[in-house]
């Protein structure tokens, strides 16, 4: 399922260090209009939307979310960096140094040698949204990322800010054919223990030596009477 975060992140030219952080809460199955807008402010002032791209991370180290575009749906001429790539590129770098306007190299540029993997995800965004992220759905969590802005054309600043997203993931609704099958085999299996036991009680209840005192009644009367009559004769 595709949702992109609906988000205004405001980022400061003059203070980049004093950023305003903002929480938003996110349905898994949401419209797809909805996507992250970052947001340039001169201390207090609006200056205006930021449309150059940007590249963000989760700060606690989650991984389960991805990107929607891959490097040739975005129509990149050669392989385009990615996270994994600057890292293995910088080894002893934090992440808010390895990939920023001073190591950002477009795909869209064509150049000498192999064009290299292009069915790997698109990690780039920008604010035409045609690449997303994508949220897991099995479960809901909170995901705290930092979000730079890498296009060298946009500012000689390191534009940066902080930015949490709380999602919740899709309950489904019951298969209805599920549960009537589950409903039928349960009823089934009830019946068949009590048709079971029935029979089983009946075999038992043969098998025993039953005597009717009613019949036994008539019989020792039946003893008593020639005796009687016996007696009387003599």
């Amino acid at each position: 399922m595709k949702l992109l975060a609906s988000i205004s992140i405001s980022a400061s030219i003059h203070t980049p260090q004093v950023l305003r952080t903002k929480l938003t809460h996110l349905f898994v199955g949401c419209p797809p209009s909805r996507h992250i807008v970052i947001s340039r402010y001169d201390g207090s002032t609006f200056v205006k939307t930021v449309e150059a791209n940007f590249v963000l991370w989760e700060v606690q180290g989650r991984s389960d979310y991805n990107y929607n575009s891959s490097m040739k749906q975005v129509g990149c001429l050669h392989e385009a960096q990615t996270w994994f790539s600057m890292l293995k590129e910088h080894e002893n770098h934090t992440l808010d140094e390895i990939w920023g306007p001073q190591t950002y190299r477009s795909c869209f540029e064509s150049k000498l040698g192999p064009l290299g993997d292009l069915n790997q995800q698109y990690q780039i965004l920008n604010h035409s949204s045609y690449n997303s992220l994508i949220w897991p759905t099995e479960y809901s969590g909170i995901y705290v990322f930092r979000v730079k802005i890498v296009d060298p054309n946009f500012s000689f600043c390191d534009l940066n800010t902080i930015f949490a997203v709380r999602t919740y993931g899709i309950v489904e609704s019951p298969n209805m054919g599920k549960v009537a099958g589950f409903s039928v085999l349960m009823l089934s299996i009830f019946v068949g223990i009590l048709v079971i036991s029935y029979f089983r009680y009946v075999k038992i209840y043969r098998a025993l030596s039953y005597v009717d005192p009613l019949l036994s009644y008539d019989q020792q009367d039946q003893t008593r009477k020639p005796t009687h009559e016996l007696k009387k004769d003599q």
